[in-house]
């Protein structure tokens, strides 16, 4: 087994290993820092390297290679939903656009744990006067302010 392939190995099983770039898991596990900086490093090289095959005219694709020729046809049984670069079979999923809130409320718990005082940047006085509207909106009455 290489000892430098620039991507963690997707799938390993006893009579089987799976050496396919799961693009997603190996920036997540950079990104979490389960990577070694060093395997952190030879996964942004990879795909730096492979930017025209990762990226070329879509957004990042989930995994590379495809499953092509006689292989897509043994494993997918020539499965149309999953002909070459289909959404299942090394697309590109749009999960690294659509899921950025994920990962913006893991940045932003690291930096409350650095720095817990700059949690009141994220709080915020009440507004009674628009607790009183959305209260008559969902009620039908407005709420009674206190104080």
């Amino acid at each position: 087994m290489p000892n430098k392939g620039g991507y963690l190995i997707v799938n390993l099983q006893p009579a089987h290993m799976d050496f396919v770039d799961f693009s997603l898991g190996s920036l997540w596990s950079v990104v979490s820092g389960l990577a070694t900086a060093e395997q952190s490093h030879a996964i942004l090289d990879l795909i730096e390297a492979k930017w025209a095959d990762l990226v070329a005219d879509m957004p990042l694709k989930i995994c590379y290679p495809s499953l092509e020729s006689q292989e897509w046809q043994i494993i997918t049984s020539s499965d149309p939903k999953n002909t070459p670069w289909s959404y299942h079979n090394a697309g590109s999923w749009p999960t690294l656009l659509w899921q950025t809130w994920s990962i913006a409320g893991y940045l932003v718990a690291q930096l409350l744990l650095d720095n817990p005082t700059a949690a009141t940047s994220l709080i915020t006085e009440e507004d009674s006067e628009l607790i009183n509207a959305f209260s008559c909106m969902i009620n039908g009455s407005p709420k009674i302010a206190e104080g």
